[in-house]
């Protein structure tokens, strides 16, 4: 099985969170052929969530990091 990371756009865990609630919390996947979208709700529980506000030399830089919890529909 494979562990799977992508990106949320927040300025914090609890603000990702936030946007979990009011469904508008959308996670991005970079992988070799480019990036896919789509809202967190549908991950799998063990999710790797890595947090970020700003991008350097192109790519997202992550200052916090989580797990999606799909059964409480959280990042922990």
């Amino acid at each position: 099985m494979t562990i799977k990371t992508v990106y949320v756009c927040a300025k914090s865990k609890k603000e990702a969170n936030e946007q979990v609630l009011n469904g508008t919390c959308y996670c991005s996947e970079y992988t070799l052929v480019g990036e896919r979208e789509e809202n967190i709700r549908s991950m799998a529980t063990g999710t790797v969530v890595k947090i970020f506000s700003k991008y350097v030399g192109g790519q997202p830089y992550a200052k916090s990091y989580g797990v999606w919890d799909a059964t409480k529909k959280q990042i922990k």
